[in-house]
């Protein structure tokens, strides 16, 4: 009847109004591909001007396994597309392809559902950056004159987009400074994209930074794949660990400084981006260009060397260790849920003592470790001596070695309970009880240290 018609009509134009709204492309066909519907933003993503309904849909997408699909009924995956439209400009997106299945379980049509590359390149970049945790200025720790200067260098790298190259050993904390760049760099909303250089096989560093088209290789994926550098764009790329770069992949990244162009593998067509790179190394690139090797490239080196940032190992700033430990101690009592208010006199004598080869990575990790054997409100020394035995690979040699430190505090524990309580039997019970060792394993200390040359 007349209401029902109405009612009908209305909740038609609901619909269109919704589907005319939402940003993906969407057309329908009937059964043989023949196009019965398409929305505002079908036209705008494609590129055309005129009506499509009545048209074949692999006439407005001409891809071969559209037609195939229409033809032999079946669902594609979402997959991105490269092709001319009708002014002959090439146009990327991404198409999926649904039956449409009536009541009675027959195929009675297709919905393609169009969305715009760069939109899924926006989605993939929030998301990124809504993943990463935002780093401050404040969060690069320290008190000495080596982060004072750090700092000032970060500061004048986010009042520029040139490259940045960052150098110190494993450890240090070159992703934090490089996040304090882009994080703090004014006008860079975009995401911050890391890639570890030297973790990803040689053979595949090229596609995983650029990369590539369908069929581009065997075993690659339907549709092809974005690379680093197009999820970068509009924000920051971080290539970690870049002296581990092969040289003709060098090669390949500088043409990509040069032209602000990438190419993905297996593709024709060149992509602009806007990316800033930010590199860092744990190697003297500068060593590795004139040690007359070829081990890294002279030009490439000076591309990525505009601002140099060198970060010294923790050795080389040890007046920086009570804070870092402060900061460490606040961070997990909050991940713990313990209220351990800092270190006994002797783990903090080991503390400055010891070399670091770590750098604040190793700290962070023996700290986090004693918190969580921790029984008490202070990291006792102990607790350092039960890491060593897990963990500790140092070399034993080394006068300031992390092993020789600690077998020195053991011994004059062990002198100093010995001259308390004497060297008995029943004095030796009553030492290992207070130190929480089996009298054989406190035998075998006295043994090693020579503290006790008779057994009672």
């Amino acid at each position: 009847d007349v209401y029902k018609t109405k009612e009908i009509n209305f909740v038609a134009q609901q619909l269109e109004h919704i589907v005319n709204n939402v940003s993906e492309g969407f057309i329908m066909t009937d059964e043989n591909g023949n196009i019965t519907y398409g929305n505002d933003n079908t036209k705008k993503l494609l590129k055309i001007d005129n009506n499509i309904v009545g048209k074949k849909i692999y006439d407005i997408a001409p891809f071969s396994q559209i037609v195939d699909a229409i033809e032999k009924k079946f669902n594609i995956e979402e997959r991105e597309y490269n092709f001319a439209n009708t002014e002959g400009k090439f146009i990327r997106c991404y198409i999926k392809l649904n039956t449409i299945i009536s009541n009675e379980g027959n195929i009675i049509g297709f919905i393609a559902i169009i969305k715009d590359v760069n939109d899924v390149k926006k989605t993939l970049s929030n998301l990124l950056r809504e993943s990463q945790r935002e780093t401050k200025l404040q969060d690069i720790k320290g008190k000495s004159k080596v982060v004072f200067k750090i700092r000032e260098q970060v500061i004048m790298a986010t009042k520029s987009t040139s490259t940045v190259l960052i150098q110190g050993a494993t450890g240090t904390g070159k992703g934090l400074v490089a996040r304090a760049i882009h994080y703090n760099t004014m006008g860079r909303d975009g995401p911050f994209v890391v890639i570890n250089c030297s973790a990803i096989p040689a053979e595949l560093l090229e596609s995983e930074l650029f990369g590539y088209e369908e069929g581009a290789f065997t075993g690659a994926k339907k549709g092809g794949k974005i690379g680093k550098f197009e999820l970068a764009n509009k924000g920051t790329i971080f290539l970690d660990e870049i002296g581990d770069m092969q040289i003709y992949m060098q090669s390949k990244l500088l043409r990509v400084l040069e032209s602000k162009k990438i190419q993905r593998v297996g593709g024709l067509k060149e992509t602009d981006v806007d990316v800033r790179i930010i590199a860092a190394t744990n190697h003297n690139l500068h060593n590795l260009v004139f040690s007359g090797h070829g081990q890294f490239r002279k030009d490439l080196y000076y591309r990525l060397n505009v601002i140099p940032i060198f970060i010294p190992p923790l050795s080389e700033r040890k007046e920086d260790i009570p804070g870092l430990v402060e900061f460490l101690l606040v961070r997990y009592n909050h991940i713990f849920k313990k209220n351990i208010k800092g270190l006994d006199t002797q783990t903090k004598d080991i503390f400055m003592s010891y070399l670091w080869p770590g750098n604040v990575r190793e700290l962070e990790n023996v700290i986090e470790y004693c918190m969580n054997v921790e029984n008490g409100t202070i990291i006792s020394y102990h607790n350092l001596i039960q890491y060593l035995k897990t963990y500790a690979t140092n070399n034993n040699n080394h006068k300031n070695s992390l092993k020789s430190i600690l077998h020195k505090y053991e011994k004059e524990i062990l002198i100093e309970k010995m001259s308390k309580h004497g060297h008995t039997l029943y004095s030796k019970k009553i030492i290992a009880k207070e130190l929480n060792l089996s009298l054989p394993t406190l035998y075998r200390k006295l043994r090693f240290y020579n503290i006790d040359s008779y057994h009672k």
